[in-house]
């Protein structure tokens, strides 16, 4: 039996504004923001919007889409940071507002709960409504999975070009799925870290900038490690064998675009430099430098090793090798964060929004090709596991619509935001 997406749907704020525009107020150069973090528009929640509003427009319109009935849904597990009470699921807020709409009580054999990982939650979710699928085998409800974050952070500050909002609904199925998914095989890593953080009673969170992209890049080296080994012990693949020639495409966190650039030149680099190609490659740019062979956590603790890392990685970037890889596995699911923002636990699936509606603009088909979704969330966690579209995926992607929500948006001036942002913090 197969599991896995059969639908998705999307809601964000019917607000944004320009990066740009922040930035000349911020008096931080245009550049290091649009296309040093790739991030041009950040969607603003208005007065009559947040992160419960967000979350029933996400599911109601998945309902819609497809004809269901709320006894049709057997479980809605709520991923988010943006919490609104420190005992009771968001699930049960989001709940209330479907049965306005649906009537009283028509969800009360739902199960729901709150699933926190930072922005990891959502594939947790995922993971464990997916099983709960396979489980009921003759049990013809469907799952819900939303991952539903308003990302709020303080006035002025570094990480406020980093904001954003929406909320990302999953219709998680064993009949016509879209997407299945692969969790037989997956790519863990677990370890405690202050990298970003919010205490209990403050509004925002704490991140530790270079040090949160460092947790990235080797949690998801650990669990990429991790991944590959559960996969040759299952499959008996060879030495050949290597995570990104199996895949089609690869999917993202993506708190900012340019982190997909990152992890992914750190993912090729450590693919390539046992074969023959990566020879030619440092006849182009050079020998990598020893230490950074040793991998990601030699580089962090020593200044010197990390810039010359970091010179090396701006070298092999620009090599054809890379920018082919990385124009066709990766950039296709970079649209929906440069335009919105960084949605935490949507983020990921924002990013696979983002690859669907490419691959219907080219009309190609697309049965088959092989996902390779990487999900971080801070604290600190990775998730890598695999998924394959399906048949009318193009169906889905016109339900999703997201160049028309993106399109029908208003922007807003940054006086009008900064109000908007302190009311959203007061509340």
């Amino acid at each position: 039996m197969t599991v896995g997406i059969k639908d998705i749907a999307l809601a964000i704020p019917k607000h944004y504004i320009d990066t740009a525009e922040l930035a000349r107020l911020r008096d931080v150069p245009e550049e290091k923001i649009t296309k040093g973090l790739g991030i041009k528009k950040i969607a603003v929640c208005g007065k009559d919007e947040n992160v419960v509003t967000l979350g029933f427009e996400a599911i109601e319109e998945l309902i819609n889409k497809n004809d269901l009935k709320p006894s049709q849904i057997g479980r809605i597990y709520v991923a988010t940071e943006s919490s609104i009470d420190e005992s009771k699921p968001l699930g049960t807020n989001i709940i209330e507002e479907l049965e306005k709409e649906y009537g009283r009580e028509s969800f009360a054999n739902c199960e729901t709960l709150e699933v926190k990982f930072a922005c990891i939650a959502g594939s947790y979710a995922l993971y464990d409504c997916c099983n709960w699928v396979s489980m009921h085998e003759n049990d013809p409800r469907y799952a819900i999975v939303l991952c539903d974050d308003v990302a709020r952070y303080e006035l002025k500050t570094s990480p406020e070009f980093t904001q954003g909002a929406g909320g990302v609904a999953m219709l998680v199925s064993q009949w016509d799925e879209k997407i299945t998914l692969d969790f037989s095989n997956v790519g863990v890593f677990t370890s405690e870290a202050y990298d970003f953080y919010r205490p209990f009673g403050t509004p925002f969170p704490k991140v530790r900038g270079n040090f949160s992209n460092y947790c990235y890049l080797y949690s998801m080296k650990k669990a990429l490690e991790d991944f590959k080994r559960k996969t040759h012990k299952s499959n008996s693949f060879g030495d050949s064998w290597d995570f990104i020639s199996s895949l089609n495409y690869l999917v993202f966190h993506l708190p900012y675009v340019k982190i997909a650039q990152y992890v992914s030149s750190y993912f090729l680099r450590h693919e390539l430099r046992d074969k023959p190609i990566w020879k030619i490659i440092e006849r182009s740019i050079g020998e990598e430098p020893d230490d950074s062979r040793k991998g990601i956590e030699s580089s962090f603790f020593s200044e010197e090793i990390w810039k010359l890392s970091e010179e090396y990685r701006r070298k092999f970037v620009k090599t054809e090798v890379f920018k082919n890889f990385y124009q066709a596995k990766v950039e296709p699911t970079t649209y929906g964060c440069s335009e919105v923002g960084n949605i935490y636990t949507g983020s990921l699936y924002l990013s696979l929004i983002s690859l669907l509606s490419k691959l219907s603009e080219c009309h190609g088909d697309t049965y088959g090709n092989s996902l390779g979704f990487c999900s971080y969330g801070s604290g600190r966690g990775a998730l890598i596991f695999k998924g394959y579209l399906q048949n009318d995926v193009d169906e889905m992607v016109r339900g999703i619509n997201l160049n028309n929500k993106l399109a029908h948006r208003e922007k807003i001036s940054i006086e009008e935001y900064e109000i908007l942002h302190n009311e959203g913090v007061k509340k």
